[in-house]
């Protein structure tokens, strides 16, 4: 919600800044009817453009990546609820101008990718059937689920304080009719449609009515049972009410997923997701750090908003309700509605559509080991029994294994069960990463935990990283060889790297396609604390070294056994996992392993203690992620983020070596190239202002010009190499719009070879040519001695040994003996 609101604030300012500048709008007029492809050559110049800056111009480099997004509008053409039409031409120009991009963050490190995604959004309305075919689905899937009084916080019009008909609808009953819906949109302007579901990705904005989906109509008088509330007469100055509060139906429902949630918005099964501005006001999230909790007022209201509108104009100006007025009132109104509407869009992009990397060491793994161990400290229950009424279904965690990985790779899960007794250095780690931990609560009714107001609750907690580290330390059978096992020539480089690297003459790291191994350890444990979860909140914990998922036979406050408190509560009732069920989460911790996928209610920010920022708006659906779901299987949409992670994983290895190669010569540059060729009017830091490369502006014909430190042919040679890499970087862009997985890795492996080829060529003539412009060097040598001192020394010797000559001349001698004589004795 922190991302939401600032999101929101940005593209209301900035709306409302150009709006009061150009005046009252033109009358709305939609001019895009159906879904329709942009075809990649339409985008083929800008991309060009943004991939020569990549390649050419200094600075933070980053690769455009362009992927569309399609927003469904149903029901606000004016055949939805209160008749309210929303200008999509001016939505789409609200969300292209303020979110064009989106570049995702790699956790681990905190520092974003080097791809970012170039957002085309193609807004459009759906066909004239298409809100009364979901309204007659969301009535008959309503139940009743008693009744629901908001407490005071609840500012919402219409529902303070009033005790209202709550209905569930299961999202699971309806799921069909809007899978018609965004195929049929598809269908219209594609022939592909098995495909457009596996590249395209949708969010299905619906405004249906609830006055015609109303289970129980209240009786009321003939003229409000035939006039329908219409927004052209609020508009007008008729201000009425009572047909206003007639058109909610004095009810609200919400829908759930798989009988889990309480949501205004869920994620499908395929790549669409829905937002409901008619459901609710729903109020979940968690109890004591209430960050990212959904409220009543996170989603727009259309009936709030056309009263407050109306208030305002009634307070502030009684007497100048014209028609200018009037106008200039809806105009803002409108500018608000899509404002907040745009920010709801942008979250659940940044969320589930375009979310951040939570693990870096993403491969495209084509063998895969899945030892899959159970360590249980009971003999009550085994989930890998077939009878077992909590059986982990080992063929569907397999299933979406080849649904991440694609159908190229094998994947193998081996199971098996373990007494933790047996096993004392696991004992010994699960021991030291628990710790309890006291909070604050907030409670704002009088509930059987205690009266409102700020109580304190303690709970306890499994470190789920320390326990990572203490499996992968243990000296056990189970984890030695298992945790942490993907060896160094296995992983991926995103690191700079070393010359040698970079020349061939290291190849540890070079990637490999080995076995991958990534062991699961279930831990069931009896007697354990009734409230004990992992650190994150859940029961799995996940990274590319392992996964650990906790299933407990404990429970809380006389509930059945395996059901855990989540310090969550959703409309005013407390969410609880069933432990037992722990398959799903299995799944989603696989996901996180293999795929870097986080979970889609969570999104990196740097300013938080743990990086970590939440929306639990986007918790509801088709995701094995979180309290709010209820599915052990993955969605196509998260299928499309896992390949879309392996991919920039991928071109990230890529990128980091060429833009290493290209600081090499922007180094060059910078040093030894801008301040010789001042005569040539190239000012420093100016190089590829006027189009140019560096290599074109300093390597011009010039007659008299002196000889350049680098051979002509030698820059000739570069040039041509850079040209091939732009264009395949271009290639792959197109490959990665159209979700050609085979495309994405020719231009890889090309791409790769071509790095290594500029960066050996660069490398050997800037480091001779550095050599040759030095202008001077420190050498290292033994002391030289003077001839002066030589000379004396040879002389001290010289003088030395005719004193020993004459020495033994004279100790030797006898009387009158000539010298010959004594001489030849001596020699």
């Amino acid at each position: 919600m922190v991302c939401s609101r600032v999101v929101v604030g940005l593209l209301l300012f900035s709306l409302l800044q150009v709006e009061a500048l150009s005046g009252p709008a033109k009358a709305f007029k939609q001019t895009r009817k159906k879904w329709s492809h942009i075809n990649f050559d339409d985008l083929r110049q800008k991309i060009a453009k943004e991939t020569g800056d990549f390649v050419h111009l200094r600075g933070e480099r980053t690769f455009a990546v362009p992927i569309e997004i399609d927003v469904i509008l149903v029901g606000f053409a004016g055949d939805g609820a209160y008749k309210y039409e929303m200008d999509g031409v001016r939505l789409e120009d609200l969300l292209t101008q303020n979110y064009p991009t989106r570049r995702p963050v790699d956790r681990e490190s905190g520092k974003p990718l080097s791809s970012e995604f170039d957002i085309i959004y193609n807004v459009f309305h759906s066909r004239a059937d298409s809100v009364l075919k979901i309204e007659e689905a969301v009535k008959a899937a309503m139940v009743p689920a008693g009744k629901y009084r908001p407490d005071m916080s609840d500012k919402v019009w219409g529902f303070d304080g009033q005790e209202t008909a709550l209905f569930n609808v299961e999202a699971t009953k309806v799921e069909a009719v809007f899978d018609e819906l965004v195929y049929s949109a598809f269908m219209e302007s594609s022939s592909n449609v098995a495909n457009d579901w596996q590249t395209n990705m949708a969010i299905v904005l619906v405004n249906p009515s609830k006055r015609r989906m109303n289970p129980n109509p209240p009786q009321v008088d003939d003229r409000l049972k035939a006039t329908e509330f219409d927004t052209k007469n609020w508009d007008s100055g008729v201000f009425d009410v009572e047909a206003l509060n007639l058109e909610d139906g004095n009810y609200m429902y919400q829908y759930k997923y798989n009988g889990a949630g309480a949501s205004q918005t869920w994620l499908a099964r395929k790549s669409y997701i829905v937002i409901d501005v008619s459901a609710g006001p729903c109020k979940f999230g968690p109890e004591m750090t209430p960050s990212g909790a959904v409220s009543p007022v996170t989603l727009p209201r259309i009936q709030a908003i056309l009263f407050e509108a109306a208030t305002t104009l009634t307070l502030n100006h009684p007497q100048e309700m014209d028609s200018n007025r009037m106008e200039t009132i809806k105009e803002s109104r409108d500018a608000i509605f899509r404002g907040k509407i745009a920010g709801t869009l942008v979250s659940a992009i940044h969320h589930l559509i375009l979310p951040d990397m939570w693990v870096k060491n993403v491969q495209d793994t084509r063998r895969l080991l899945v030892p899959f161990m159970l360590i249980r400290n009971h003999l009550d229950s085994n989930s890998l029994e077939a009878g077992d009424p909590h059986h982990v279904n080992i063929s569907r965690i397999h299933e979406q294994l080849f649904g991440l990985m694609g159908s190229r790779s094998n994947a193998v899960v081996l199971h098996s069960h373990h007494s933790l007794h047996e096993h004392k250095p696991l004992a010994i780690a699960l021991h030291k990463a628990m710790y309890s931990k006291s909070e604050a609560v907030v409670i704002t009714v009088d509930t059987e935990h205690g009266k409102p107001g700020l109580h304190a609750k303690v709970n306890t907690y499994l470190d789920g990283n320390a326990l990572v580290e203490e499996f992968e330390q243990a000296a056990d059978v189970l984890t030695s060889g298992w945790v942490g096992s993907v060896k160094e020539d296995d992983q991926i480089i995103w690191g700079e790297g070393s010359e040698d690297e970079f020349n061939g003459k290291q190849t540890k790291k070079k990637k490999s396609l080995g076995t991958r191994i990534i062991p699961v350890y279930m831990l069931s444990l009896k007697s354990a604390p009734f409230d004990l979860v992992l650190d994150n909140g859940g029961l799995v914990v996940g990274d590319d070294r392992a996964v650990i998922a906790l299933q407990t036979l404990s429970s809380f406050s006389g509930t059945d056994t395996g059901q855990v408190d989540t310090g969550h509560i959703a409309q005013g009732e407390r969410v609880s996992f069933n432990t037992l069920d722990i398959e799903r989460h299995v799944v989603a911790g696989l996901a996180t392993s293999l795929m870097g996928i986080p979970p889609p209610y969570e999104s990196y920010s740097a300013y938080k203690k743990d990086h970590v920022v939440m929306d639990w708006l986007w918790a509801t659906g088709h995701t094995p992620f979180g309290p709010y779901s209820n599915t052990s299987t993955l969605s196509s949409m998260t299928f499309a983020v896992a390949r879309r992670n392996m991919f920039l994983a991928q071109v990230e290895t890529l990128l980091v070596r060429l833009k290493r190669t290209l600081r090499l010569l922007d180094d060059f540059v910078g040093e030894y190239l801008s301040p010789p060729f001042n005569e040539l009017n190239i000012k420093h830091g100016n190089f590829g202002v006027s189009g140019e490369t560096w290599i074109d502006q300093l390597y011009k014909s010039v007659p008299g010009e002196r000889p350049p430190p680098l051979p002509k042919d030698v820059t000739d040679q570069a040039k041509r190499i850079i040209g091939n890499i732009e264009e395949k970087l271009i290639n792959l862009a197109s490959a990665f719009y159209d979700g050609d997985t085979n495309q994405v890795e020719r231009m890889t492996a090309t791409l790769r070879t071509l790095d290594v080829a500029l960066y050996k060529h660069v490398y050997a003539h800037i480091s001779s040519a550095r050599e040759k412009l030095r202008c001077c060097a420190v050498a290292h040598k033994l002391p030289e001695t003077t001839s002066r001192t030589t000379i004396l020394l040879v002389g001290l010797m010289f003088l030395a040994i005719c004193v020993w000559i004459a020495l033994g001349v004279c100790w030797i001698r006898e009387d009158n003996e000539p010298l010959l004589a004594v001489t030849n004795r001596m020699f």
